[in-house]
């Protein structure tokens, strides 16, 4: 099981290395330097989440952001990928923060179909994310 501890400033580096890794694996679609920006705006969004770190054991395997019901963004190392991580953790934001909405790039598949087979259904579509980048985004909600 999983154990999960809330972030702190100091722990900003790492986590915006393991985004990096976890959207370079992941994110083909995005642009080397769009993907450059975002890292730097990544860190700007951060105390508007609450942002918790998940590890097994010692090792950090990945992070969660969540504002009220939406999961802003969940990313896991690459190197734990397919090891059951990201549904345990999203298993626990829906059960324990009612985590119930979640947005995700449509140019990626494996996550629209990570959340899908986790319960979630899309309900609408738009044509640029939340910068107005030319990246279309599914909007998802959780079944009842």
């Amino acid at each position: 099981m999983l154990k999960q501890k809330s972030a702190e400033k100091n722990d900003y580096p790492a986590l915006i290395a393991l985004w990096e890794r976890s959207v370079i694996a992941t994110h083909h679609f995005l642009s080397e330097a769009d993907r450059n920006k975002l890292k730097k705006e990544i860190p700007s969004y951060f105390p508007f989440v609450k942002l918790l770190l998940w590890f097994n054991e010692e090792e950090l395997v990945g992070f969660s952001g969540t504002n009220d019901n939406h999961l802003e963004m969940l990313f896991i190392d690459p190197n734990h990928f397919r090891q059951g991580y990201g549904g345990q953790i999203l298993q626990y934001l829906t059960m324990k923060q009612s985590v119930d909405s979640v947005d995700v790039n449509k140019d990626n598949p494996q996550a629209t179909a990570f959340y899908l087979k986790n319960g979630f259904s899309i309900i609408s579509e738009s044509p640029t994310d939340g910068q107005n980048r030319a990246y279309p985004i599914l909007h998802l909600r959780k079944a009842q």
